[in-house]
């Protein structure tokens, strides 16, 4: 019973280890990793293979480990009654009681069928039937760990842990990402990698559990992992990763694209429903640019077909009498959609997310995907993506030529003109309360058209707070205030957050706060709090308004 709990305990620690050091590597993260693997090392193989088999079932019930949790969490050296007590005693030389217990709890966040498979993967010695070539390769990679943790290549080798078996454990890699590879290639003419895609729903689960651990979410731990990887990795380390990422399924190349196009999918086609028109599918394709006789410069585009079928017949171009949202696969990020016409019409209601762009249309015709250049200079981290997408699109807009200055503060003025250009909003405006907002200023239409739609109120009675900046509880508020006005609330993805400040979110923005996180659209920062009264940064105000965009297109009839 103690070496079940003790396997268990130590098994959770070094993979949370193993994942803080490989996101950001420590001497002390690697100093807990060796002292845990030391420990394990204490056991004979057979003791070790005993425990997993016994304990397995265990580790398929969650209640069972929060008991151990919450044991570690109580133990007491003086007291000799523990049955626990030696062995956690021997596991706390190595990490404190709270990181112990949370990280145990940790184990949680993965699937239990996902825990049974990789538990016999180790246990059985379960191979990946891969080629010679790529079996080379996962040794060359195992060799980069056994250099930083020696332990582990004894460990290994006790255990009868091959380099097709350890290819095999990496499987947990796409199975807790919802089958789809989180590794693609890095920009065009580098060696490197980017992350593809992070499972939304393995991020509502792990995320907290992050938190509680002081860790940053896992969106950021990718990012940094693939960051460490791209500056540590030498070009054949590389290569040898890139190799058995494809045999095993957590990456995956990038699309090799015509030069400078889009690289659309060819063709594709639902069924839809369209009022007044029975039997009818929307079916999109690539076509020719000569076939669309049109006096524009479509360098770097890809010509899209969009046209409703009834009873198997094309029908002529024209209003489909409703808007759906029309999904194509894409091997590029930075495009926009147009309608082709005369000229190139943007499509405002278009967003990009794992590898396809799904459009908001209202009629069949010609569409033009067109990759983009990157207009600003000064926004190269995390919120290049929204604020490109938003300008392209006529959402935002700079300071300057190229400039846009992300960390510069929002006025509350500038916010409202952001909410009213993106859904359009218009009244007559004829009356507002404010007397800070004369009718003279550049402001004025769009606070009124925000106000006379109950979007937005004031600091005070008769003040909006012109020239003010705005502060993220209040900017969730207006946001949230738009999203339930378009009937937009429903698909929450995860549950309710539990930041560390939220004492400090006013009464009066709670719940926008609240809705914002559960429908992804707002997090909080790396030690879990949400800092409701600090402004909010043009580029987190982008993100949000990207996020309700993403909302709004999803949010209509779907071809995918």
């Amino acid at each position: 019973m103690r070496k079940k709990v003790l396997s268990c305990v130590m098994a959770v620690c070094i993979l949370l280890g193993g994942i803080s050091a490989y996101a950001s590597e420590t001497a002390a993260s690697g100093s807990l990793i060796d002292g845990l693997v030391g420990l394990l090392l204490t056991y004979s193989p057979e003791d070790r293979h005993t425990a997993v088999l016994l304990l397995k079932s265990y580790l398929l019930d969650d209640a069972y480990i929060d008991l151990i949790a919450a044991e570690i969490r109580a133990y007491d050296p003086k007291d000799e009654s523990s049955l626990l007590g030696d062995y956690i005693g021997k596991v706390l030389k190595y990490v404190d009681k709270d990181t112990a217990a949370r990280s145990l709890e940790a184990l949680k966040v993965i699937d239990e069928s996902i825990r049974d498979k990789y538990i016999d993967v180790y246990t059985k010695k379960q191979g990946l039937s891969v080629s010679n070539s790529v079996q080379k390769d996962m040794e060359s990679l195992l060799e980069i760990l056994y250099g930083k943790h020696p332990g582990v290549r004894t460990l290994f080798e006790q255990d009868g842990i091959t380099p097709r078996v350890a290819a095999n454990m990496l499987g947990i890699l796409v199975d807790i990402n919802d089958g789809k590879p989180c590794l693609t290639d890095g920009p065009s003419g580098s060696d490197g990698f980017a992350v593809s895609t992070i499972s939304g729903k393995f991020a509502a689960k792990a995320d907290p559990v992050l938190a509680g651990l002081g860790k940053k979410s896992i969106n950021v731990l990718a990012q940094e992992a693939v960051d460490n990887i791209n500056r540590d990795y030498t070009e054949p380390q590389k290569a040898a990763l890139k190799r058995v990422g494809a045999a095993v399924g957590f990456y995956s190349p990038a699309a090799q694209a015509t030069p400078g196009k889009p690289n659309v999918s060819d063709a594709g086609t639902v069924d839809v429903e369209i009022p007044g028109v029975e039997n009818t599918q929307i079916r999109y394709s690539v076509v020719d640019p000569t076939q669309v006789n049109v006096n524009i410069d479509l360098t770097n585009t890809t010509i899209v077909e969009i046209a409703l079928f009834a009873g198997g017949e094309k029908q002529a171009y024209a209003p489909l009498g409703k808007e759906i949202s029309v999904k194509i696969p894409v091997a590029a990020s930075n495009i926009m959609v147009y309608k082709l016409s005369d000229t190139l019409i943007p499509v405002k209601y278009n967003v990009y997310a794992d590898n396809q762009v799904l459009m908001r249309i209202d009629a069949t015709g010609y569409y033009a995907i067109k990759s983009e250049d990157v207009y600003f200079s000064d926004v190269t981290g995390w919120g290049s993506f929204y604020v490109e997408a938003l300008y392209r699109r006529g959402i935002v807009s700079g300071v300057g030529m190229n400039v846009f200055d992300p960390e510069g503060n929002v006025k509350r003025e500038e916010l409202v003109k952001l909410v009213v250009e993106l859904m359009g909003i218009t009244s007559d405006g004829s009356e507002i309360p404010f007397t800070d907002v004369p009718k003279d200023a550049w402001s004025f239409k769009y606070i009124a058209s925000a106000y006379q739609s109950r979007l937005i109120n004031g600091i005070a009675q008769d003040r909006f707070g012109t020239g003010e900046f705005i502060t993220r509880q209040d900017l969730c508020k207006i946001i949230y205030s738009l999203i339930h006005m378009k009937n937009m609330d429903g698909a929450y993805l995860r549950e309710s957050a539990s930041f560390e400040d939220a004492a400090q979110i006013s009464s009066y923005a709670f719940q926008s706060v609240d809705a914002l996180y559960r429908l992804n659209i707002v997090s909080g920062d790396e030690e879990g709090r949400f800092n409701p009264q600090n402004y909010a940064t043009r580029q987190e105000a982008a993100k949000i308004i990207y996020g309700v965009l993403a909302l709004y297109v999803n949010q209509s009839d779907l071809a995918k």
